[in-house]
């Protein structure tokens, strides 16, 4: 997994961390892992799933909730729309 540059926390300027949840198979030959972005300071955070299968040993997501995550984690007033 590569870690993103994660911007200070919105409300408080906390420094931001990432945490991987992964819970294995979810039928039909599919997976299933979750990801969380948050403050240390004040607690804040934003929770997304991934599904995914492998192909040749890699992930191909029918949902990336990693992205969704760090993107919504990093969306700021100024680039809403971005």
């Amino acid at each position: 997994m590569i870690t993103p540059d994660l911007k200070p926390c919105p409300f408080c300027g906390g420094e931001a961390y990432i945490r991987e949840y992964a819970f294995g198979h979810s039928g039909g030959g599919g997976f299933t892992a979750s990801y969380e972005v948050g403050c240390s300071k004040c607690k804040i955070a934003f929770r997304e799933n991934s599904q995914f299968t492998l192909k040749n040993g890699q992930p191909v997501f029918s949902a990336n909730g990693f992205e969704k995550c760090t993107e919504a984690w990093n969306r700021r007033v100024s680039n809403e729309n971005a």
